[in-house]
């Protein structure tokens, strides 16, 4: 098994062999009933369309800013896999897509993890990426606002706890001007977790030191001075699309030692609204709204289920079969995942939210980034994968309405995080290379 942690805002990887993770996770028994649909799920799969692979060499030019075995960096090409552009160098980690879908904003981690640098890539691929900021540390939280104006992220300082050495801790809140690199500091507090409201006009955050059934939710405001309203009690803030609700976890006393719940709560406060309990994915959950905020799809970490959860009628949630990493298309009807075949290995599942229409979209595979990434038409899924245990990912697109199945790129090296443009124009990811033989 290959790991390196996944934390968010970090440039770091997550590779999970199937094999080593299928025998580790079916230990734990689940917290929730069964019924659902049926554990053997069809395995129909997408028709395979044969592509060439890439050169080791996809540097423009022996002229490029860019050295020849150094394969590093942030990628675009065309949904088809044409037009290969290289938009930054060395190891990155793609914070989003400006809206202009001309434009990309990607934080590169300096070598001894002493800073991080925020810089602006251009996706005609000509120019150097423009430097925001670099802040130190590496940042513990960091979230690009959806009108792409600004960047808010935890300010970490050295400081040497009473009995360890110095290391990095969050000390203040603060945000930083896409437009100009200009920062300006919110909050001098600790804080852990940070999440944008759907207007960029605020950010829903959990606050405090110590047990986390002690740390705060809190909206704070972009007014100067910033306006801050106590939420309540909890961790993992996540808001609803249209921006009047905010889900989060709290551990309670009905939930196990290593299990909370989950509550919604209006963005202004008040009474919150348990919608489940026993919740095993951990105190920073996979969950994603629905568009209308009817209803939160989540996995349950290794308890290897996918569950609805209905925020206006809660009570026992739909299961919806296998699988961890889901992600809902824009439209809200199918849930994409990785899941498992009878056979051990890893595979992309697509499933209607009711939980029928469930099929295989890919099988077989050893390696994956937990990315899943739909087009905005809710039409083509791509994601990171490796055939079997070859140990290399390459980016695959899935086009749901026609069947066909492609493998866009793959290099003998480790290619994840894809992500499209809001435009469906490119698909931008990350390359760990040089090549490996």
């Amino acid at each position: 098994m290959r790991f390196k942690a996944l934390f968010p805002g970090v440039a770091v990887l997550c590779l999970m062999s199937a094999a080593c993770g299928h025998a580790e996770m079916q230990g734990s028994p689940s917290a929730f009933p069964t019924s659902g649909p049926e554990s053997s799920e069809p395995s129909v799969k997408l028709t395979a369309t044969a592509v060439a692979t890439p050169s080791a060499d996809v540097s423009p030019d022996p002229q490029s800013r860019f050295p020849q075995e150094d394969q590093w960096g942030v990628y675009i090409m065309r949904p088809d896999g044409s037009e290969l552009r290289r938009l930054t160098t060395g190891s990155s980690w793609i914070l989003g897509w400006l809206p202009d879908a001309e434009h990309i904003a990607v934080s590169i981690p300096r070598a001894g993890g002493d800073s991080t640098t925020l810089v602006i890539a251009d996706s005609s691929g000509e120019t150097e990426p423009h430097t925001i900021l670099t802040i130190p540390g590496l940042w513990t939280s960091a979230r690009l606002s959806p009108d792409g104006k600004w960047l808010a992220y935890v300010r970490s300082d050295k400081k040497t706890p009473a009995n360890g050495p110095e290391e990095f801790q969050p000390v203040a809140l603060e945000i930083a001007s896409l437009a100009d690199g200009s920062t300006r500091r919110l909050l001098d507090r600790e804080f852990r977790f940070l999440d944008w409201a759907p207007d960029s006009r605020s950010l829903a955050v959990q606050i405090g030191t110590g047990d986390i059934e002690t740390q705060q939710l809190e909206v704070i405001t972009l007014n100067e001075p910033p306006t801050v309203t106590q939420v309540t009690t909890g961790n993992s803030p996540l808001w609803s699309p249209t921006g009047n609700r905010i889900v989060f976890g709290r551990p309670t006393a009905e939930d196990s030692r290593t299990k909370m719940s989950l509550f919604v709560v209006d963005h202004e406060g008040g009474p919150a609204l348990r919608i489940a309990t026993n919740f095993p994915g951990g105190f920073q959950p996979h969950l994603r709204w629905s568009p209308d905020d009817a209803f939160i799809i989540a996995d349950g970490g290794y308890e290897e289920q996918l569950f609805r959860y209905s925020v206006f009628s809660p009570g026992l949630p739909k299961v919806l079969g296998t699988g961890i990493r889901p992600q809902l298309d824009p439209s809200g009807k199918r849930v994409a995942c990785f899941s498992w075949e009878e056979s051990g290995n890893r595979a992309v599942k697509v499933v209607d939210i009711d939980g029928t229409g469930q099929r295989i979209v890919q099988g077989g595979i050893g390696y994956f980034d937990g990315t899943l990434s739909w087009s905005p038409d809710s039409r083509v899924l791509v994601y990171a994968a490796s055939e079997g245990k070859v140990a290399s990912t390459g980016i695959y697109a899935a086009d749901l309405a026609t069947g066909e199945h492609r493998l866009l790129f793959d290099d003998i090296t480790w290619e994840w995080q894809p992500v499209w443009s809001p435009d469906g124009e490119w698909i931008a990811f990350v390359r760990e290379g040089p090549p490996r033989s």
